[in-house]
């Protein structure tokens, strides 16, 4: 597996801030997402708040009549609640569908863009990985990764406004334990992550050996190969083994943290918030609310930290698709049209090679006159489609000239240029559709 298939990257802002530009046309949508998000953040943590009303003003009054109007307000918090919700959730994935079709179409666009010595050194797995996996990777973030950040942030802090709205004192111990159950939770998930990170390159070479190992089964028989690819693949099954205890190690960890933190303040609000009832400083249903906001205000900065791993593929996913945004286009050369050509082809010294100085062409010069017809007659490899490939620059000479109709073809605008260049290709490729619709290709005018 190459290091690419990871998706691992940390945080980079300038990334990030180019990744968010895609959403810019739809700003006015993500607004009214995070404002939803906002009151329903509020919306879902008004529950410990309403309980602690019931119980102060209501239940122990013993005041039924007005229990059942909290009731009914609890009700309708939570219908909101759920129309909210859905509304957020509906808003979310259009737009970030629309943000991906965008990405989609300026990765396609770029990748027609470019010139034929690009598709050469690249792999074509590659390029479809850049338009499918690393596309979706961002899908997840746009979709799920923000939303679910900025939801849980809100969670945070609407669980810490409701306690320091009821307490000041208590508001206080619960956000001193905030850090803390950041710095620890992250740290966990960060080690639990690279570590899984680790354990997929592993795999990757782990299968890579099984996936030989079966191909080439013949062989291996033939020459009584047996015991030494079983020690290859012992070995890298082991080292796998490894790397995947040393991930379970760190994430065996982490649940029995959050439920000893939560657990720990538990305690500790319960110890002294009850002496504050005792003293007739806070109210029993200050102490109810109390004990219901402790276990929600975990799991918040638990699922924050599970988002670290889909930042870092969403990182390295965007890496990979601006990388290609930003590859070097297909020069479009000149202004030079003409109306007419002669057909004149002139090659005086040119030089060309597809990789450094390994010198396909060497000073090759002749003149093709307008209505000859002139065979090229070659071994394979001898550069024959070169020369044709080189007369419609689909790739640049590194020393030399190629003249049509005595222009440089530098100056020639590209697109003219091909438009009076015939090629018959010796590989022909067929597009999906009827026959001709693969000879005019789309084009009308054909």
């Amino acid at each position: 597996m190459e290091e690419e298939e990871l998706g691992t990257k940390d945080f980079d802002l300038a990334l990030t801030a180019r990744l968010l530009g895609y959403l810019r046309p739809y700003g006015a949508w993500v607004g009214l997402t995070f404002a939803l998000i906002l009151i329903a953040s509020a919306l879902q943590q008004a529950g410990p708040y309403l309980t602690k009303v019931a119980v102060d003003e209501y239940i122990l009054p013993g005041d039924v009549a007005g229990l059942g109007g909290v009731i009914a307000l609890f009700i309708g918090v939570l219908v909101l609640q759920f129309g909210l919700g859905y509304a957020q959730s509906w808003l979310t994935s259009m737009v970030g569908q629309w943000a991906m079709r965008d990405v989609r179409m300026a990765l396609f666009s770029r990748l027609q863009r470019l010139p034929l010595g690009f598709f050469d050194r690249t792999p074509i797995g590659r390029l479809m990985a850049r338009n499918t996996n690393d596309v979706d990777a961002l899908n997840e973030l746009f979709t799920n990764g923000v939303v679910s950040m900025l939801s849980e942030l809100f969670t945070v802090a609407a669980i810490l406004s409701y306690i320091f709205y009821m307490d000041i004192e208590l508001g206080a111990i619960t956000a001193a334990a905030l850090p803390f159950a950041f710095v620890a939770t992250f740290w966990l998930q960060r080690q639990t992550f690279t570590a899984f990170r680790e354990a997929r390159v592993r795999f990757g070479r782990f299968s890579a050996s099984l996936q030989e190992t079966i191909a080439g089964m013949e062989v291996v028989q033939l020459f009584g190969c047996e015991e030494r690819r079983a020690g290859l693949f012992e070995e890298a099954n082991d080292s796998y083994l490894k790397l995947r205890m040393h991930s379970t190690y760190y994430h065996c960890w982490y649940f029995p943290f959050m439920e000893f933190g939560g657990a720990l303040l538990t305690a500790l609000v319960l110890w002294y918030g009850g002496g504050q009832v005792l003293r007739e400083e806070i109210e029993w249903g200050v102490l109810v609310a109390m004990l219901q906001y402790v276990p929600r205000f975990f799991w918040p900065i638990r699922n924050i930290a599970e988002r670290f791993g889909t930042f870092q593929v969403a990182m390295a996913s965007s890496e990979r698709i601006f990388e290609l945004l930003d590859s070097e286009v297909e020069p479009r050369g000149g202004d030079f049209r003409a109306e007419r050509v002669r057909g004149e082809i002139e090659f005086r010294g040119v030089w060309f090679a597809y990789v450094d100085e390994d010198w396909v062409l060497e000073d090759v010069s002749f003149v093709a006159a307008p209505g000859q017809a002139i065979a090229l007659v070659g071994a394979t490899g001898a550069g024959k489609s070169t020369i044709i490939n080189l007369i419609g620059r689909f790739y640049e000479i590194q020393r030399g000239q190629i003249l049509v109709d005595g222009v440089d073809i530098r100056e020639w605008d590209v697109e003219a240029l091909r438009r009076r260049v015939g090629v018959v290709q010796q590989d022909v490729f067929l597009f999906a559709g009827d026959v001709e619709q693969n000879i005019g290709l789309g084009q009308a005018g054909i």
